[in-house]
């Protein structure tokens, strides 16, 4: 078994929910929930003139605290960072198509990028005003760091909804709820359990996860060679592993002034112990069996781009086995002062059961 604790920059979303017995897979759709905080999607009116705009974002696709490209020597770095500016190229440009307003409309607006930094826009007035101000919202001199504490709790969804949480999911502006909420569920630890709280500080625009693994290897099957002459049979065990742990992705960016969109990604995966086993044949010229394991895995996903603004929250709801897990998201905006500081100096969130360390190596990157 090999736990390690990884924070690096990555993009990435799944939206499906394997379950795995044995060699078996059966997957689970998990929806994932668009917009939140603005749910009504207004698109531009269809008879309003449309223009071509040209917006140069070369000055953004650097990585926050790094050099120009033109000053690195390195080929394999510069290469390096031309893949890290086109997938922030296209970070922005996906950002601009789901939070556009007024939003885009199929067959007249369009919304394209060309190499060397350039996003080209075809729309209205609106909608050359919003483009706008998002990217002056992003050349901000004012830096920034966004804060999201979140909790893992598993429980059944009717002690969820006694304690407030209604629904598969919703937004809290007021940054009082949460803490309330989380404070009396922490006097009933017989109903639920905290089996994670990680937390994450990132740039804007800046993707990042942070994800605690323990790999669990098992005898899968065995294959089987005969070798002649004899015929002699030799059974090689076939191995496999299971990633069994959990994994938050995160990456914020100001949209309007005061507003982030989070694209939040969480994933938690379970093996049921002990693992259940089964005894096998690998050759017909023997009565001995040999073997083998079939782990039943319980896999928890979970994919949604949700609008927040400074202190506010939001929680899902997913099934999770035979219960429930309730994953709570908070935001808190940083100044830059905050780089050398400690997360920790924030109010103390409750302490609920399962609240532990967790083991093995932990690092940092």
């Amino acid at each position: 078994m090999m736990i390690a604790m990884i924070l690096t920059a990555l993009c990435g979303l799944t939206t499906t929910s394997p379950l795995q017995t044995g060699n078996e897979r059966v997957s689970i759709e998990t929806p994932a929930l668009e917009r939140i905080a603005d749910s009504e999607e207004q698109t531009a009116d269809p008879s309003a003139p449309r223009t071509l705009g040209f917006y140069d974002m070369t000055d953004l696709l650097a990585p926050p605290g790094e050099p120009a490209k033109e000053f690195l020597l390195d080929p394999e770095r510069i290469l390096e960072r031309e893949e890290q500016e086109t997938q922030r190229l296209e970070l922005f440009a996906e950002t601009i198509r789901k939070h556009l307003r007024p939003g885009l409309t199929r067959g007249l607006d369009v919304l394209q990028t060309q190499a060397g930094g350039m996003l080209l826009l075809t729309g209205t007035a609106e909608q050359h005003a919003w483009t706008r101000s998002f990217l002056d919202l992003q050349r901000a001199q004012e830096l920034q760091l966004l804060h999201v504490d979140s909790r893992y709790l598993r429980g059944k969804g009717a002690d969820f909804e006694a304690a407030g949480f209604a629904g598969p999911s919703e937004v809290w502006e007021d940054e009082s709820l949460l803490p309330k909420a989380l404070e009396q569920m922490a006097s009933r630890t017989d109903k639920y359990e905290l089996v994670t709280a990680p937390s994450l500080t990132v740039l804007p625009a800046q993707p990042a996860y942070i994800s605690i693994m323990n790999q669990v290897a098992y005898v899968k099957s065995y294959e089987v060679v005969y070798v002649h002459p004899g015929p002699v049979a030799i059974a090689d065990p076939v191995i496999d592993v299971i990633d069994e742990g959990f994994l938050f992705d995160l990456t914020g960016i100001q949209v309007e002034e005061g507003l982030y969109a989070l694209e939040l990604k969480f994933e938690r995966t379970e093996i049921e112990r002990p693992i259940p086993t089964k005894e096998i044949k690998v050759a017909i010229d023997t009565s001995s069996t040999v073997t083998i394991s079939q782990p039943v895995v319980t896999s928890s996903k979970l994919s949604s781009t949700v609008l927040l603004r400074d202190g506010s929250s939001v929680w899902f709801r997913i099934p999770d086995g035979d219960s429930e897990m309730l994953i709570t998201v908070h935001l808190s905006i940083l100044g830059a002062d905050a780089m050398a500081t400690d997360v920790d100096a924030h109010e103390e969130e409750p302490v609920l059961a399962g609240d532990q360390p967790e083991e093995g190596r932990s690092e940092r990157r």
